[in-house]
């Protein structure tokens, strides 16, 4: 036994060496070596190397860039943000202009200095252009080009592909090319695609932040301000000894630039899941400000160091093995009217219906909304001994009571969700609540009878399932050996973040699901719940949560891989029998639901982000039922009813039937200002006034949002219904007459 120990404890050891070392078990595959004889071969001339009827794709031999050129106007889209044809002297002073090479790079590589773990950025201008070799072959309506950085003996590889209505362009990890001192950690895939030149007053960006955000291209500094985050949320395996702020996700892979009646949007299509979405804004250096995606190659974790004086360093860790999958970003050439983010957010749409993600139009939308909170574990004792029981805050025999009172006194549309009614509330426990109702909430046969009543007064019903996050072994789940890995090799534990301490919570911690177990645990529910007599679920967890997984050896899970894949497969399963509802759902979780409750309102509120826009509202709506924020847990609930007008989205309020002191210690957020006798009247007379809207509007697109330059907000339905909404300290009238009251809105046909 002895010898048996410490084999184990040997074993344990050399795996926490090697991943503190970066490297990992179970490699499946290596990069080639890189080639260090390949000669330069490409045209050095301008040359189209694709064509349609509209546009042509031409390779620009002088930087070795690509442009796309509208045949009977000869405008211009391109890797580079500069006009190739500008003049390259000052006139003034008679000096050659500087060519920056991060406006004319095709691609910028990061790469990993394997000798002392640093990473460095490289630009394809520079160290495969001018300080390294470029090589192209002809694909089919395109052109891949090879770009040998030497300096860090790394390889890689952009296909360039016309298609009618784009340019796609593909960097396939296959392709790379690698030596065993540097490694490709990230890829910036034509970063300044999406740009614009400094101070144009015609010019901003678009960046899918919260519910979306117009990005000023103002110059602020010699350097100005880099921002970044990832595409469906921060990877919740990635190991973290820190988090600095909080912040809207970007849950749409859709980004863009428009200037004056030229513009463009890019949809990452392939690999959304590793990329993250950035903004380099109002450099002097640079002239220009541009928004783009950048992909990690490698799965990656923040590892604290202890240095030699008790000190602590941060070291970032990477897989040995790059993702696989090959990352393509879509750019779309806007003109005119089109040259918007309205036309950005129509042209995604578009994109999501012509690949069958988005279906037909919606028949019936709900104006009205509710998610009832169950219980919460509260510590207690008896004869001095501590222990945890649930108190509940809304019963399901009170959630019929409330639902009654709500259908009698508004006669609308309603959609209610059950959360947290399972074995430990809201706390996170045993996996998917246990797949059972807590008794001190209510019994299987009230639950039925909820139920009945919701279908038989046109109430849609959905009670969640947590199927991503477990704190203790459940459901024959095992938090050791069932649960996501870093890349460190190391269980991941998430803890809750305390803003007002800036720490992590340590009680609070729990695990992910192992990734490849995710649909055996969404069988489990299913198989649980058929007699429920349910007709809809919410998977709230797993339509937001994106993480990583290095627990098996496959590269198939790093970088956030498959995330939107295996999410859809399980929507898929439970739709075959039941609603589903999502909550600050990710696109493709989105796409695939019911209804949306909680679809974001705001952006991160950045410093380079001019105005916020319901961009997330405008690709959904009419399509699939949403919900804003909720109402009354809203820290300005007047302006979040103002934002649920503007995008069109539907009434929501959280509530609780009863509430204790003893809440206080748990989540206040959830439990302030939602007892329910406390806000029905108002509720009640909100879902009345704005009835006649909310029909009016059932089943509509949005076709335009304009923000006026008398500040009033402007939303167009297919239908021709219109909207303002004033969020200005003034009254404003608008071009038919109507006045709109400061914090106000009107609405006609």
């Amino acid at each position: 036994m002895k010898k048996f120990i410490c084999i184990f404890l040997c074993a344990a050891l050399l795996v926490g060496v090697l991943s503190m070392m970066g490297w990992t078990t179970g490699e499946i595959w290596s990069p080639e070596a890189f080639d260090e004889k390949v000669q330069s071969n490409y045209s050095k001339k301008d040359e189209v190397v694709a064509s349609n009827d509209k546009y042509e794709l031409v390779w620009r031999g002088s930087e070795c860039t690509v442009d796309l050129i509208e045949k009977e106007t000869g405008t211009r889209w391109g890797v580079t943000a500069r006009d190739p044809e500008a003049p390259t002297v000052n006139p003034e002073t008679n000096m050659p202009i500087k060519a920056m090479p991060e406006l004319s790079s095709v691609v910028i590589l990061e790469t990993l200095d394997m000798e002392n773990n640093q990473t460095s950025p490289i630009f394809s201008a520079v160290g495969a252009v001018k300080n390294g070799r470029v090589v192209t072959e002809k694909i089919e309506n395109g052109i891949r080009i090879y770009f040998y950085f030497d300096a860090v003996e790394i390889r890689v590889a952009a296909d360039f592909v016309l298609h009618e209505d784009r340019v796609t362009v593909t960097v396939d990890p296959k392709l790379l090319q690698e030596n065993e001192k540097y490694r490709a950690t990230s890829v910036k895939i034509a970063p300044y695609w999406c740009a614009n030149q400094n101070d144009d007053s015609e010019a901003y960006l678009f960046y899918p932040s919260g519910s979306g955000a117009i990005v000023s291209n103002t110059t602020l500094s010699a350097a100005g301000i880099s921002y970044e985050s990832q595409v469906y949320g921060s990877d919740a395996a990635m190991l973290q000894d820190t988090q600095e702020t909080t912040t809207k996700e970007v849950r749409l892979p859709v980004y863009g630039a428009v200037n004056g009646n030229i513009g463009t949007v890019a949809i990452i299509e392939d690999n959304a899941e590793s990329a993250s979405i950035g903004a380099k804004v109002g450099s002097e250096s640079l002239k220009f400000s541009g928004v783009y995606a950048k992909f990690d190659l490698r799965g990656h974790s923040t590892n604290a160091v202890q240095t030699m004086n008790n000190g602590s360093s941060r070291q970032e860790v990477y897989a040995v093995s790059p993702a696989e999958k090959p990352i393509t970003i879509g750019f779309y050439p806007l003109k005119d009217e089109k040259a918007s983010y309205s036309g950005m957010a129509e042209t995604y749409r578009n994109y999501l219906k012509a690949n069958g993600v988005l279906k037909e139009n919606v028949k019936e939308e709900s104006p009205l909304n509710v998610t009832f909170i169950g219980g919460v574990m509260i510590d207690k004792s008896f004869l001095g001994v501590p222990y945890k029981d649930l108190v509940a805050a809304t019963t399901i025999e009170k959630a019929q009571e409330i639902l009654t009172e709500l259908k009698d006194k508004t006669g609308s549309k309603i959609s209610a969700k059950l959360l947290g009614f399972g074995s430990t509330g809201i706390e996170y426990g045993s996996y998917a609540g246990g797949i059972t109702l807590h008794k001190n909430i209510g019994s299987k046969k009230q639950l039925s009878a909820l139920a009945d009543y919701s279908k038989n007064n046109n109430i849609d019903l959905y009670y969640d399932f947590d199927l991503v996050r477990l704190k203790n072994a459940s459901q024959g789940f095992s938090t050791t050996f069932d649960v996501a890995y870093s890349s460190l090799l190391k269980i991941t534990t998430v803890y809750k973040y305390n803003a007002a301490s800036r720490s992590y919570e340590e009680e609070t911690g729990y695990k992910l699901l192992k990734r490849e177990l995710l649909d055996k645990g969404a069988n489990k529910v299913l198989k649980k719940i058929k007699g429920w007599n349910l007709s809809g679920v919410s998977l709230e967890s797993l339509s937001q949560i994106a993480y990583s997984d290095c627990s098996t050896e496959t590269t198939e899970y790093m970088t956030k891989g498959n995330m939107a894949k295996d999410v859809n497969d399980i929507f898929a399963e439970f739709k075959k029998t039941y609603k589903v509802a999502s909550e600050d759902a990710n696109a493709y979780a989105a796409a695939a639901s019911n209804i949306i409750y909680s679809t974001p309102s705001a952006s991160a509120q950045e410093r380079i982000f001019r105005y916020d826009v319901p961009f997330y509202q405008m690709v959904f709506k009419g399509y699939v039922p949403m919900t804003t924020e909720s109402i009354n847990l809203a820290s300005n609930p007047k302006k979040e009813l103002l934002l649920a007008v503007e995008a069109g989205s539907g009434l929501n309020y959280t509530l609780i039937s009863n509430y204790y002191n003893e809440f206080i210690d748990y989540n206040g957020y959830y439990f302030f200002g939602s007892q329910y006798s406390d806000i029905s009247e108002g509720i009640i007379a909100t879902a009345n006034e704005l009835k006649d809207y909310y029909a009016a509007i059932n089943g509509a697109e949005i076709v335009s949002h304009t923000v006026l330059a008398s500040g009033l907000r402007e939303t167009v339905y297919s239908n021709g219904v219109k909207a303002y909404v004033n969020y200005t300290d003034n009254s404003i009238v608008t071009d038919s007459g109507k006045t709109v009251e400061s914090f106000g809105y009107v609405w006609e046909k």
